[in-house]
């Protein structure tokens, strides 16, 4: 059976695609900030594991809990509303660390696996704010256009 990784899956797209791979007869491990709603994903099916990429540990417990995968899905992400000049450095390093430096962790990790098991696919998730950014979306928007 393939499986499929889907972080920020506790909502929005991430939930209808780990719904979605399910249907399709994947293995979905599915990655989350609220416990609740991966409980209605597990009762469906899926494997879940809450986890925030801000809190210190989460990768290797993700790889213990998913130690390989066929589909990668990097759907997680933060939109902090505030300008530039109301934003600090702080914000800027944590909206980096989800939109960025996650997804590119998870592609580090899998896609050596996937090649060496021959299959393998990523998908990752961005946004028309990297196209039409507006003031207060000042800090996403310089992480989506990298």
């Amino acid at each position: 059976m393939l499986k499929a990784l889907v972080t920020g899956a506790s909502g929005g797209l991430g939930k209808s695609l780990s719904i979605a791979l399910l249907e399709q007869k994947y293995d979905v491990y599915a990655l989350g900030r609220n416990r609740e709603k991966l409980d209605a994903l597990e009762s469906m099916g899926c494997k879940t594991l809450e986890c925030d990429f801000l809190v210190r540990g989460w990768f290797d417990e993700v790889v213990k809990f998913c130690p390989d995968v066929s589909v990668l899905i990097n759907n997680a992400g933060t939109f902090p509303l505030r300008n530039l000049e109301g934003s600090t450095l702080a914000d800027f390093d944590s909206c980096f660390e989800v939109n960025v430096r996650t997804p590119y962790r998870f592609m580090q990790e899998y896609v050596p696996k996937m090649h060496k098991q021959g299959y393998g696919r990523v998908v990752n998730v961005l946004s028309s704010s990297a196209f039409a950014g507006s003031a207060d979306t000042g800090i996403f928007y310089v992480h989506r256009t990298c």
